[in-house]
């Protein structure tokens, strides 16, 4: 595994154990016949969006021999709503949603939370919001002669 998943996959492990959405599924962003049909109780799709990795000089403060990277990536939580649910308590457990992405980046990586109007998916017949976090981190290392 590498710097980047490894940073993204922390995030993403102490997010779903948080007590507040310990009665959510979490799974993996899939495609659209991967969904159930109907959609019997909340679901949440995780998937990363958009990787950047930058090579910049990081500066003179940070030493001479550093090099290092800045790495910007969007994670995405599709949340879809139950079918019997029509949406209704789908805002509140995206604000919920982003509440437990701010409390679990203890690395301050996270730069904005963003909650998309509700959309409708044909395939998965219900409706959906998307929670993505735009992430922002350096990684480092030290440069030997």
């Amino acid at each position: 595994m590498t710097q980047i998943e490894d940073n993204i996959t922390r995030l993403i492990k102490s997010i779903k154990q948080e007590e507040e959405l310990s009665y959510y599924t979490f799974v993996k962003g899939f495609s659209a016949t991967d969904h159930p049909n109907p959609m019997e109780s909340y679901l949440i799709a995780v998937s990363t969006l958009d990787t950047k990795v930058t090579t910049e000089f990081l500066g003179d403060g940070v030493g001479k021999n550093l090099k290092g990277s800045i790495v910007n990536a969007d994670l995405k939580f599709r949340v879809y709503a139950p079918k019997h649910d029509g949406g209704d308590g789908l805002l509140s457990l995206c604000c919920t949603l982003c509440d437990v992405i701010k409390r679990c980046d203890t690395n301050k990586v996270c730069e904005d939370v963003k909650v998309s109007g509700i959309s409708f998916d044909n395939d998965a017949n219900t409706v959906y919001r998307d929670v993505v976090a735009s992430l922002s981190f350096c990684l480092c290392e030290e440069v030997t002669k």
